[in-house]
């Protein structure tokens, strides 16, 4: 009985394979990158990133296209090349889709852990308490409470006082880091 059992247990998961490869790739995307990167960088940084990154997934698209073409070269016929790239070409198509946000992520972890330099930003504090208005004013002003909220935290795990305990017109110095994409992070 046994036997039998690791006969169908090897026979599922030789059928179901890439489904549950590309399941484990998902969840690897919603718990570890997507909130690893969201802990890390600006919001605005991510958006600026990712106004060029799609070059990164058609470039990484056009080399596995190019390996099943190149393994399956001796078996395609020439009758059948339309359909080929017709195929590759709603392949590609759902790729981007499907994987655009999770090159990104993983783009973003590597330029995390390959530190170039670092940049200092000095931020001039906003403060009106009657208004409720509270951001951080430089030539690229910081006012998404995430955003506030993540540079408060490095400022206090570095051992220095709350962005929240300023006054307005106090200034704070912000060091990020830029990585091999030049994005700019707060080191952890």
């Amino acid at each position: 009985m046994t036997n039998n059992h690791n006969i169908n247990a090897k026979a599922f998961f030789r059928k179901y394979f890439l489904v549950i490869i590309f399941i484990i790739i998902l969840l690897l995307q919603d718990f570890f990158l997507k909130p690893f990167v969201k802990d890390l960088y600006l919001n605005d940084d991510i958006k600026n990133f990712k106004e060029f990154s799609w070059k990164y997934t058609v470039f990484i698209f056009t080399i596995l296209a190019g390996i099943i073409i190149f393994i399956s070269r001796k078996s395609i016929r020439l009758s059948a090349v339309p359909l080929i790239l017709l195929g590759l070409m709603i392949f590609g198509s759902g790729f981007y889709f499907g994987f655009h946000s999770l090159v990104d992520n993983a783009l973003l972890l590597i330029n995390s852990k390959t530190k170039n330099t670092e940049i200092n930003k000095t931020y001039e504090v906003i403060h009106d308490k009657e208004k409720k208005v509270f951001w951080l004013n430089n030539e690229n002003s910081v006012h998404d409470k995430e955003d506030l909220q993540k540079i408060n935290r490095y400022r206090v795990s570095k051992g220095l006082k709350s962005i929240f305990d300023l006054q307005n017109n106090d200034t704070i110095k912000v060091t990020f880091n830029k990585g091999w994409f030049d994005v700019n992070y707060l080191e952890k």
